[in-house]
């Protein structure tokens, strides 16, 4: 729960685009679009569920990302 302030939590890496001189020029734009995907995902399937409740994660030198993200799609 991010939103939710706890002492207790493990650190966890973030998910970014970076930051300082090396910040992504077009991490805007890509959060604009992922946002409007996501949003019409849901819409258009509000029963969507993951397949396992905590992916797995990716450690990249330069990034933090999932290794994959499966989900169920309900009509």
């Amino acid at each position: 729960n991010p939103n939710t302030f706890d002492i207790t939590r493990k650190q966890t890496n973030p998910l970014s685009f970076g930051g300082g001189i090396h910040i992504c020029l077009g991490m805007h734009l890509a959060r604009l679009e992922l946002e409007k995907v996501f949003a019409k995902l849901v819409s258009r399937f509000p029963r969507m569920q993951l397949v396992e409740k905590h992916p797995a994660r990716l450690d990249a030198f330069h990034q933090q990302t999932y290794a994959k993200v499966e989900v169920i799609f309900e009509p």
